[in-house]
């Protein structure tokens, strides 16, 4: 299984997919001011070419599957509490956080 951010903004898709990764912080909750505080990278986001067809597409709406490798994922399995942090300004920013079940 994964998880999925669809991401919305008042901004053009490729613009979108490409600032909110560098402006974004995920992390355990436990570890995001830390990770804020040294400049440090949170687990990772990777833009995704189309919506995983386990949810539903929404035209506008850039998807990104955060990476499931490295010591911050390990964390987040063991201690729970996802965390996000978006720095800067995105005019209409709506989130939306998926399960995806792989089959």
């Amino acid at each position: 299984s994964s998880l999925v951010f669809a991401v919305a903004a008042h901004m053009p898709p490729d613009q979108l997919a490409s600032q909110f990764p560098a402006r974004c912080k995920v992390g355990p909750s436990d570890r995001l001011a830390e990770l804020i505080r040294a400049h440090l990278p949170g687990i990772g986001l990777q833009a995704l070419p189309v919506a995983p067809r386990q949810i539903p597409f929404n035209a506008g709406n850039v998807y990104f599957e955060l990476d499931q490798r490295g010591p911050l994922w390990e964390h987040l399995l063991k201690h729970g509490g996802l965390a996000l942090h978006v720095a800067g300004e995105f005019a209409g920013l709506r989130l939306e956080l998926w399960g995806v079940r792989e089959k």
